[in-house]
């Protein structure tokens, strides 16, 4: 009789781990978006990750930018949203025009029952 008791236990702790990564009925629902933006120098980017998520699901950078005076995921409490800010460190002293690329996450926190996840490519065109 313990040895069943084992065995089911053992049953059931198997399928919650294999099931913590699913909403009910859907499959794990991951996404990979590409955006191509050209600014001028010295020019604020500002993006709303909310569109690219659920209200519960949490922002961050993947891949940093290589060089740029801002590049940051921040958290407005008055909106509830996340967003990305890009400023670019070209100026004409240094070059013409440079290529930028970040990758962002937005994805549910640890420990929730489903696990999508949408990963934003940015290319940054910045242009005199």
């Amino acid at each position: 009789m313990k040895k069943l008791y084992s065995i089911v236990s053992v049953s059931i702790l198997v399928c919650v781990v294999f099931s913590s990564c699913q909403k009910a009925n859907l499959k794990n629902e991951n996404q990979a978006i590409t955006l191509n933006v050209s600014l001028p120098p010295d020019q604020l980017y500002k993006l709303d990750l909310s569109q690219y998520g659920d209200a519960d699901d949490i922002a961050s950078i993947s891949t940093q930018a290589a060089d740029f005076i801002t590049s940051e995921v921040n958290f407005d409490n008055s909106s509830q949203k996340y967003f990305y800010t890009y400023t670019s460190s070209l100026n004409s002293k240094t070059a013409l025009s440079k290529t930028e690329k970040v990758v962002l996450s937005v994805h549910e926190p640890a420990g929730r029952r489903h696990c999508d996840q949408t990963i934003i490519t940015i290319n940054f065109t910045i242009n005199e």
